[in-house]
């Protein structure tokens, strides 16, 4: 895929990492906020969570446009899978960002971005696992 398949992948790895990793707040924040709603804030509030959190942002965008593009670039996958890729995360994080943060409407924008993604990635892999083996098609294309 290039020179930015590779650099893309590790990137998007890291971010996707990083956010599954932090996000286990997610299952205790119900929890935290019946109990001690102040632990609740003071964790959003900490300048290490507050880094990391936006770290993982980061990486999570550039490395799926970074990785999208090199899908756009490359013979091998459907080029629309890549921009679907490309388009899809940073639609997904923004629209998510600002729906917890601004206002309940940018959702649509949240979850049209995570379907992209979605469909960007499933893409290419439904194709390279229904693609034919090379030792399929020599068989195939020798007489009886």
């Amino acid at each position: 895929m290039g020179r930015l398949g590779l650099p893309g992948f590790l990137i998007a790895f890291s971010g996707t990492y990083l956010i599954a990793v932090t996000g286990n707040l997610g299952f205790l924040a119900p929890v935290l906020a019946k109990q001690t709603p102040a632990v609740l804030d003071s964790i959003g509030r900490y300048s290490p969570v507050v880094i990391v959190n936006g770290l993982a942002a980061i990486l999570f965008m550039i490395g799926y446009v970074l990785f999208g593009v090199a899908m756009i670039r490359t013979a091998t996958f459907p080029r629309w899978s890549g921009v679907l890729v490309a388009v899809g995360a940073p639609a997904h994080l923004l629209g998510f960002g600002i729906a917890q943060l601004v206002s309940t409407a940018a959702w649509p924008i949240a979850i049209l971005g995570s379907v992209s993604l979605g469909a960007g990635l499933a893409w290419p892999g439904y194709r390279l696992w229904h693609a034919p083996a090379a030792s399929d098609v020599l068989l195939s294309d020798k007489p009886r």
